[in-house]
């Protein structure tokens, strides 16, 4: 493990329920002690207290803090991002890790799918940086995941048919999140529309591409 000093600036992680996947950057507050002592306090740098008057401070296990990363060699080089590429992406105040699922026409820019919930996001190059998993003394990069090659895999554009009643039905844009399969092993899709809002389309719903 790489050493951590009070005052030292830290990534802290949560296994919160929405939070997974995501670290914050802190400051630590006290030196790391061989007491066996679980926790050690933090205070985040972009997290504020329930009043919105102070930076939050919190007693926070240590297995979920870690030094910060080291910085990417080329953090302008667009290259260093490909589709499977796994990512941090700056969003909601933390880095959240995600997967790239599409390298836009515009190379600045990249479709994230994140599993924890699931969704798509766009974003810019200089909003990404190459995940690290901390291995013992070591940052190591993981390998890119294999996306599948579904005519709906994630970051797809498509319609889908909504029936505003039982006689009428319209076809709206949408993006894919998710391919999913239900109880009875049949494909269901996850899917954000225009409007920024997701839904499920199994059996009784349609979405050709786009």
């Amino acid at each position: 493990m790489l050493s951590m000093t009070k005052d030292s600036e830290v990534e802290v992680s949560s296994e919160d329920e929405g939070f997974t996947g995501a670290w914050y950057r802190a400051i630590l507050q006290e030196n790391p002690t061989k007491s066996g002592r679980k926790k050690l306090q933090v205070r985040y740098m972009t997290l504020v207290d329930e009043d919105a008057s102070s930076l939050l401070t919190e007693l926070v296990e240590q297995r979920l803090i870690r030094p910060v990363p080291p910085e990417d060699p080329n953090p302008n080089d667009g290259l260093a991002f490909e589709e499977g590429s796994v990512v941090d992406a700056d969003l909601k105040d933390g880095w959240w890790t995600g997967v790239v699922v599409k390298k836009m026409s515009d190379h600045d820019k990249f479709l994230v799918y994140f599993d924890h919930p699931p969704d798509v996001m766009q974003f810019e190059k200089k909003q990404l940086r190459t995940h690290l998993d901390l291995i013992g003394s070591e940052w190591v990069r993981p390998e890119n995941k294999e996306l599948s090659k579904s005519l709906f895999r994630s970051g797809t554009m498509v319609e889908v048919s909504c029936k505003i009643d039982k006689l009428e039905a319209v076809w709206v844009p949408a993006l894919i999140v998710k391919e999913d399969d239900d109880e009875q092993k049949r494909q269901r899709l996850i899917v954000k529309c225009c409007d920024n809002k997701s839904f499920r389309f199994d059996g009784g719903d349609d979405a050709k591409p786009n």
